[in-house]
């Protein structure tokens, strides 16, 4: 959504919503500086359902391993400026990574084992573009193979809905260890899927993907954990923020239908 911080963070809570996902940006680049901005958060009454984006942490060189332990702890402090305790942290799509599912899982334990003072928790989620985890059910295995309580796995709808992933896997994760999961809806262009998954998803309800199979098994295993919106979509990001914001409660309330049909 257009504006600043300050206008999008009421629209959201105008819209009904108690939460809401932030980048490193949206602090970052406030005119007013960082802690500005993390006031306008604070002020908000918004809580920090989530903190994006900490990539190629996974599989890297080890000689740049050192400097993403120090990206990924200034981003943690940026976190804790305004109580947020979900780090997203993508999986690798660095052609200088390795294919090594266990390197990837001490990675993420180094990782997890950094935000455990600071009662912080890392949701890892696979990419249909990056260069070895392009699913849930991969992301799944890395988080089991690293074994720290406080790391789970993004399931993102709309990836699996891209890659058309079978949805059976998702019974073989205990809910507890599911840390996030992001919501978006799409038309796919065959022609330009780049295009897409960039710049063209739209609210759930308002592309052709059917959510309620997937609803219902995640709320049939038991998961009570947090869903997001996460709507990369050009036009949405030159709207007033309170359009956007209307246009997601439109979008809870058809999700919730799905899961009663």
């Amino acid at each position: 959504m257009g504006g600043d911080l300050e206008h999008k963070l009421e629209a959201i809570r105008g819209a009904g919503f108690g939460s809401v996902e932030l980048w490193a940006s949206d602090l970052l680049k406030h005119p007013g500086g960082a802690h500005a901005a993390a006031q306008a958060v604070k002020d908000s009454g918004l809580k920090v359902g989530s903190f994006q984006m900490l990539r190629d942490f996974d599989s890297g060189p080890r000689e740049a391993r050192a400097q993403k332990i120090e990206v990924a702890k200034n981003l943690m402090q940026i976190m804790q400026s305004v109580d947020a305790r979900l780090l997203r942290v993508s999986a690798t799509t660095s052609p200088f990574s390795t294919d090594n599912i266990d390197q990837a899982a001490e990675d993420l334990a180094t990782l997890a084992t950094l935000a455990i003072p600071l009662g912080m928790k890392i949701g890892f989620e696979a990419l249909p573009n990056a260069m070895w985890i392009r699913d849930y059910a991969q992301a799944w295995e890395v988080v089991q193979r690293a074994n720290c309580p406080n790391l789970g796995v993004v399931v993102n709808a709309f990836h699996v809905f891209v890659r058309k992933s079978p949805l059976d896997a998702l019974r073989q994760i205990p809910v507890e260890k599911i840390a996030l999961v992001p919501l978006a809806d799409f038309v796919m262009d065959f022609e330009h899927p780049a295009e897409v998954l960039q710049h063209q998803r739209v609210f759930p309800g308002e592309g052709s993907q059917r959510f309620g199979e997937l609803l219902k098994l995640l709320e049939g295993q038991g998961y009570r954990g947090d869903y997001a919106f996460e709507v990369l979509n050009d036009g949405y990001g030159n709207a007033k923020p309170s359009f956007v914001a209307e246009r997601g409660r439109t979008s809870v309330d058809w999700l919730n239908a799905q899961t009663t049909a």
